[in-house]
């Protein structure tokens, strides 16, 4: 091993993941979610949200979101890369998400970066709530259920 690869080796020893409570990989949650952006002018949209688990602790998350940005009807979708910061089993869960945006308005698109964070708490259904940042300070709530 070189010594470059070293540093990010330790790095995913010590971030990686652990067995207690995990959903099994490839598991995953579909649900609902109300998304809001503070842009100017402030887009509102309702949509799916789903969350496909890849390790014990992370998950790819995807969000589409259809509605009004000011008078036009507006369209944004999401993919993030999500970490668990709190084990599997635990009834209230905290995470961090890193991913791209795209916004479609009019004939108009864009592309943004996304950070959120967020928190979800149940146990067969899980509501769950997000603020960050990505094409404006952001805010999220709704609910996913296991498939």
């Amino acid at each position: 091993m070189t010594g470059r690869a070293a540093p990010f080796l330790a790095l995913a020893v010590a971030l990686g993941p652990s067995s207690a409570g995990a959903q099994p990989i490839g598991a995953g949650e579909l649900g609902l979610g109300l998304m809001a952006y503070a842009t100017d002018p402030v887009f509102v949209g309702l949509g799916p949200t789903g969350v496909i688990r890849v390790a014990q602790e992370v998950g790819v998350v995807a969000n589409l979101a259809i509605g009004e940005r000011g008078d036009d009807r507006a369209a944004r979708g999401e993919i993030g890369l999500r970490l668990d910061l709190a084990r599997r089993a635990s009834r209230t869960r905290w995470y961090l998400v890193g991913g791209v945006a795209g916004e479609w308005v009019g004939p108009a698109s864009n592309g943004y970066l996304l950070l959120y964070g967020g928190v979800e708490r149940g146990r067969r259904g899980r509501w769950w709530v997000e603020a960050g940042l990505g094409g404006g300070s952001r805010v999220a709530a709704g609910r996913r259920w296991p498939l």
